[in-house]
């Protein structure tokens, strides 16, 4: 009997771990919640910081960038997802994607890999000056802002990235509008 015991003890001890999988959140609050945990146990991300006034999350990294992050299309993403297990690789690809993307920050932008978004006029206007994203007029309550597209994320143009490509010849508005005319990649999720 001992023997069994100590068996059963060791192989537990030797089996590799469960993955972990997260429940179905309910509300904006509850992903909002998830992701800030999961932030806190990436370790290229230094501080993480909820404001809960406009769901988002500031999050710096070692290198003194910052940048905030806004749940509301991982929450879909969760909503929609069949199993725990599905939800849990949609928030650690959403992770990977978003430090992938600071990774890039300082790299220069690729003007032929930039596209057009539309957002509302109030987009972005809680971060600070040097990361905020640029945008130009579009229609009643609704800016283009500029994104460029990476192989894992999206990296929006901040306005001293759109002042460089302006005077390197390149305007951002028709660059953006001429790329979105092209056939779009296929990104999983």
């Amino acid at each position: 009997m001992k023997a069994a015991l100590l068996l059963f003890f060791t192989l537990l001890a030797l089996a590799p771990p469960a993955n972990a999988q997260i429940s179905k959140p309910d509300t904006l609050a509850e992903t909002l919640s998830l992701l800030a945990q999961a932030f806190r146990d990436t370790p290229e991300i230094q501080a993480v910081t909820v404001n809960a006034s406009d769901m988002s999350l500031s999050l710096s990294m070692p290198d003194g960038t910052d940048m905030t992050s806004f749940p509301d299309n991982l929450h879909s993403l969760l909503q929609a997802a069949e199993s725990n297990a599905d939800r849990q690789e949609i928030l650690d690809r959403f992770i990977h994607n978003l430090v992938t993307g600071f990774a890039s920050t300082g790299t220069p932008v690729n003007p032929r890999n930039i596209f057009p978004v539309i957002r509302t006029q109030g987009y972005g206007e809680g971060l600070g000056e040097g990361t905020r994203p640029y945008s130009e007029p579009f229609i009643k309550g609704l800016r283009i802002f500029f994104v460029e597209d990476l192989p894992t994320s999206l990296r929006f143009i901040n306005t001293d990235q759109a002042l460089t490509l302006s005077a390197s010849g390149n305007p951002l508005r028709p660059l953006a509008i001429g790329r979105s005319q092209l056939p779009a990649k296929q990104h999983p999720l």
